[in-house]
């Protein structure tokens, strides 16, 4: 009897090539599917594919707590089954509307799931389905999403290997959650209480990255001294309004030192009630005086901030190379573009952003003159203080909505078209 060639491969390779298919982009079926239709194509193949976790652990088990189909619980339990012993990413999801669910199907999913929970490498959890959740060890749990209540808050707490985690909350009154934060390197929090929000960052002593979505203070506090997080590279902060009467972000700038922050991302709420509130000039100066060493920095809706305030804290960040700023209509005028400009005659101290590679400008500035915008992007491109001293030159310049008088994004493009043409990349409208 002839045995096709096929048939004569080693299984590590039939299991290598079965993992291009099965996780292949061009596939019209879901990985678990393409892997039981590998799967009947013989006893071989069928051998080979139920005996090799990899492919069923390789892609995220989505578990739907409202469907109770006999069809669907023989292949969630098969997908548990052949996964074994691989750690394996779960997402939980639960409409908890009375008339979608039941309580006890819900208790006998998770009765379904518990064995599993030791292998549990990623996890996903809606708020529904979180508050029918019990705790557990998590020994393998590496990366949590959830979106958390008071129900939920002590039961992660003992996750030896978390590192990374997506936590949202939309009440300004829930507790601090329960997790151990010290040992995190990434968070994403959304915590509308600002206090809350800042008493959680805190505690996380190994953080590298960091993005926070919180509310102003409502009134000005007194605020602890600075907390060192020395791990701490990237952190963006949207503040969110409070809806009354503008806020103060100082008490968050004022709580931290970051030695090894190089990117910062500042987006600020726009109010509908009252001005904006003032820039905290002295917490932020005092931030960045502890945070040398910032190469990227972006400012959105920054409605407080003047020009020459600008100037100041940009000279407190010599280290900077991109610089973006967008809706913020009011912190650019030509002061900004004169000290943005070099010149052999100025002390080379004095000059701004001195190793600023590239900027980006969206609806930032107002009433500019276009030949004041061409010869300080041009001092800072092709001129003697930048052959002589060694400094860096602009490479990338994109602005957008600038608010120049017709027809000034035009001459400005005509008039640094030589510099396009030896590298520099312009837009400008």
């Amino acid at each position: 009897m002839m045995v096709a060639p096929v048939g004569k491969l080693p299984t590590e390779l039939l299991v290598e090539i079965f993992a291009h298919a099965v996780h292949s982009s061009h596939s019209s079926l879901p990985p678990h599917l393409q892997a039981v239709r590998l799967s009947g194509v013989c006893s071989l193949w069928q051998r080979v594919v139920n005996n090799s976790p990899g492919l069923w652990a390789a892609n995220r088990l989505e578990v739907s707590l409202n469907n109770d189909s006999a069809g669907y619980l023989d292949g969630l339990k098969m997908l548990l089954d052949r996964s074994s012993p691989l750690p394996i990413a779960v997402l939980l999801t639960l409409n908890d509307e009375p008339r979608f669910y039941s309580s006890d199907y819900v208790a006998y999913i998770f009765k379904l799931l518990a064995p599993t929970m030791m292998r549990w490498k990623d996890l996903e959890i809606d708020r529904a389905a979180l508050e029918h959740m019990t705790p557990g060890p998590f020994p393998a749990l590496e990366c949590l999403e959830l979106e958390y209540s008071i129900a939920s808050m002590g039961l992660f707490s003992r996750c030896s290997r978390l590192r990374r985690v997506t936590a949202t909350t939309h009440k300004r009154d829930a507790r601090v959650l329960q997790l151990p934060w010290a040992q995190l390197t990434h968070l994403s929090l959304r915590q509308r209480n600002p206090a809350m929000c800042r008493e959680i960052l805190l505690q996380c002593t190994h953080l590298v990255s960091a993005t926070l979505t919180m509310c102003e203070w409502e009134t000005v506090i007194e605020t602890p001294s600075p907390t060192l997080l020395p791990f701490l590279a990237t952190l963006e902060v949207a503040f969110l309004t409070n809806h009354r009467n503008s806020g103060h972000v100082g008490p968050l700038f004022a709580a931290l030192a970051l030695p090894a922050l190089h990117t910062l991302y500042l987006h600020f709420p726009t109010h509908d009630v009252g001005d904006p509130a003032a820039w905290p000039a002295v917490e932020f100066a005092a931030f960045l005086r502890r945070s040398p060493h910032i190469t990227s920095l972006s400012l959105l809706q920054v409605q407080m901030l003047t020009p020459s305030t600008l100037i100041a804290l940009l000279r407190l960040a010599p280290c900077l190379t991109k610089l973006s700023i967008s809706a913020s209509p009011n912190c650019l005028d030509n002061d900004f573009l004169q000290a943005l400009a070099w010149s052999l005659e100025t002390d080379p101290a004095l000059y701004l952003m001195p190793r600023l590679e590239e900027l980006r400008l969206d609806y930032a500035g107002n009433h500019l003159h276009a030949l004041a915008f061409v010869a300080a992007i041009r001092s800072r491109t092709d001129s003697p203080a930048v052959a002589n001293l060694h400094l860096a030159p602009l490479r990338v310049v994109m602005v957008t909505n600038l608010r120049i008088p017709d027809p000034g994004a035009i001459m400005i493009n005509d008039n640094l078209q030589d510099l396009v043409d030896r590298g520099l990349k312009l837009s400008v409208s």
